[in-house]
């Protein structure tokens, strides 16, 4: 099975949120910025007893949720731009036992039960080259049928 893909940043920038916001250290980090902002205005409008100054708290919790976001968006955006292969047209190649990847200015070629993991997700299949290194294949740039050929190859490699 061949097909060509190519990830506009806009699609880029989601997968790599939804990725980061799956992760239990985000959610633990968004669990404890919404515990001090709540804390923060309880202590404001004196519904606990705040032994620290409420309105600095409150501050700097507003900063976090504003700061954060920005420096994750703009990683996302780093990342995207500094790395020419993202943003290639790339056509990949599934066999049995073979991924071959082929962009404008790369090839490259990993047996399937070699692959570090595989997820899908719900507009997307993930390919994992190993911890850090993942290949992006959104289902719109599939057929139907292909999306079901390449959910059989990516179950049955690992076996």
């Amino acid at each position: 099975m061949t097909f060509k893909t190519k990830i506009e940043f806009a699609e880029y920038r989601k997968m790599a949120l939804t990725l980061a916001f799956r992760s239990w250290k985000v959610k633990l980090v968004l669990f404890i910025i919404a515990f001090y902002l709540i804390s923060s205005l309880a202590g404001l409008f004196k519904l606990i007893d705040y032994e620290a100054d409420p309105v600095g708290n409150l501050i700097f919790a507003i900063l976090l949720i504003i700061a954060w976001p920005y420096f994750v968006l703009r990683a996302i955006k780093k990342n995207f731009y500094s790395n020419a292969r993202v943003s290639e047209v790339l056509e990949y190649t599934f066999t049995d036992e073979i991924l071959s990847v082929k962009g404008e200015s790369f090839k490259s070629e990993w047996r399937l039960n070699k692959l570090y993991k595989f997820l899908e997700l719900k507009k997307w299949f993930l390919i994992y080259h190993d911890v850090r290194s993942v290949s992006f294949i959104s289902k719109s740039d599939l057929s139907g049928e292909q999306v079901t050929e390449l959910r059989y190859l990516l179950e049955n490699a690992k076996r």
